[in-house]
């Protein structure tokens, strides 16, 4: 102990020679003094008082792990930029206290390795605004991410083409309570894929074209999101030059869309989408849109109330269904002034419904004249009116269906029968027909489609008139089964 003070005594006597300062305890602060400035009372002068206050700034900024755009020179995007290449280089966060004029040809550069360290950026009552075309953010890497924003507004100025995320070459990006007014495009990957891009109690007010758009995404979660008075929300694009033209894993969860222009939801190719939770209201072009074109697997909606106009001018629907559907389920769905679900342009497959609701004067519940939804009963048995139906018992599931036709006289033709589930080589298939006595009609042949969801049945009528047939078809699928 003694030789611990004799040592801290000899440095504070060294100090004091040196600089001409010494350190004196008053209560529970530790004051530091020039000796020959102290008056007859032993108080501070005025100049040692001002070295005082800037040094307890400066150690204030070294104890905190954020930065300032403030702290460097330039335009408030020369700032900015230096800020960002200051803060990857030390590992700092970055603190965002006003608004950032970074209104520039080019976009701020986050050139970060991809060494999994995570950039905040703090809004603590301000952000970024920028008011011509181009991009927020963007990078000269191929692929950068882990970004996150916490708090910041950005703001821009309706139809000026300002983006904020270049989603061709930035990925992992949390955004939370963030504020997106008068934002053109949010995140953009037209011709590229999102990936691993998390908004969370966001606003996206305002802004032309596509909040956010891409031709596909991977594991991409949108919860407690309120997008108001723009053109369009989700844009998804078909026919680009992407290495994955689909959604991969997309939630979209308790998102309110209200107001819009244009649409809230476009897809055109899907590989499990869960839209659960929210609200719509008074969208110009509708709510959650199918391309006639596209193809959709594990497809879940649930949970949305859904308004328009009072007597839907526009002729909309909850969802507009379209293409080849595989494994889809709706549920917990209420369209106030419009049909649930339009199945109007589905070619194959079928949609699984259950307590769906319609409110409102002049407009039915869903409009479906190919008889594309299956109304759900209960764990062993549903039906719908085409003729399917499926009974589970032991270790089997059975999906049957009837299917009536008028053949020809002397005419050989193929009929193709639907099923709302995926035909595997390991499932048992088998045909019965009902035909008139006295007509020779033979059942000569059937096999399972290529697109795995209907089966092809070959008939042929040897008669000089027409027959009515009824074709038995059973699929017996094991719940244990190597699928092919």
């Amino acid at each position: 102990m003694k030789r611990r003070n004799l040592l801290r005594n000899i440095l504070l006597f060294i100090f004091t020679f040196i600089f001409g300062y010494t350190f004196k305890k008053e209560g529970e602060s530790i004051l530091l003094q020039r000796v020959m400035d102290e008056d007859k009372n032993g108080k501070l002068s005025d100049d040692i008082k001002s070295i005082k206050g800037k040094l307890e700034e400066t150690f204030a900024k070294v104890t905190d792990n954020a930065i300032s755009p403030d702290d460097f020179k330039g335009s408030d995007y020369q700032k900015v930029q230096a800020a960002i290449i200051y803060a990857i280089k030390n590992k700092k966060s970055i603190r965002l206290a006003r608004m950032y004029d970074i209104t520039n040809n080019n976009p701020l550069f986050i050139d970060k390795p991809d060494d999994r360290w995570s950039l905040y950026f703090y809004g603590v009552g301000g952000g970024f605004k920028k008011t011509n075309t181009g991009y927020f953010f963007s990078t000269n890497y191929n692929y950068i991410g882990d970004l996150n924003y916490n708090c910041v507004k950005f703001e821009s100025i309706a139809g000026s083409g300002a983006k904020v995320f270049n989603g061709n070459k930035i990925i992992r990006v949390f955004s939370l309570a963030c504020v997106y007014r008068s934002i053109d495009t949010v995140a953009s990957a037209k011709d590229s894929y999102l990936q691993s891009y998390r908004f969370n109690g966001d606003s996206i007010v305002g802004g032309k074209g596509n909040a956010i758009e891409c031709a596909g995404a991977f594991d991409m979660v949108f919860t407690s999101v309120l997008v108001e008075h723009r053109e369009n929300f989700f844009r998804q694009f078909k026919d680009t030059s992407s290495d994955y033209p689909s959604l991969y894993n997309v939630t979209f969860r308790d998102v309110s869309v209200e107001g819009l222009s244009g649409m809230a939801y476009f897809f055109c190719s899907v590989n499990l989408l869960t839209i659960d939770g929210g609200y719509y209201e008074k969208n110009g072009l509708g709510d959650i849109y199918f391309d006639p074109n596209g193809n959709y697997t594990l497809v879940s909606i649930s949970n949305i109330r859904s308004q328009t106009e009072i007597g839907n001018p526009n002729k909309l629907s909850l969802i507009r269904w379209g293409g080849m559907v595989q494994e889809a389920k709706v549920f917990n769905l209420i369209g106030v002034s419009l049909p649930v679900n339009d199945t109007t342009a589905i070619k194959s497959g079928f949609i699984t419904t259950e307590n769906e609701r319609q409110q409102g004067e002049g407009t039915v519940r869903n409009i479906d004249p190919n008889k594309r939804l299956i109304r759900y009963r209960s764990s062993k048995d549903y039906t719908n009116e085409k003729g399917v139906a499926t009974t589970n018992f032991g270790m089997f599931k059975r999906i049957k269906r009837d299917y009536k036709s008028d053949i020809n006289p002397y005419s050989y033709i193929m009929l193709t029968v639907i099923f709302p589930e995926l035909i595997y080589t390991d499932d048992t298939v088998t045909v019965q027909m009902d035909k008139p006595d006295g007509q020779e009609i033979i059942l000569c042949s059937y096999n399972k489609n290529n697109n795995n969801s209907s089966i092809e049945v070959w008939v042929k009528n040897n008669s000089n008139s027409v027959g009515s047939i009824t074709l038995h078809v059973n699929v017996l699928k094991p719940f244990f089964s190597v699928s092919g």
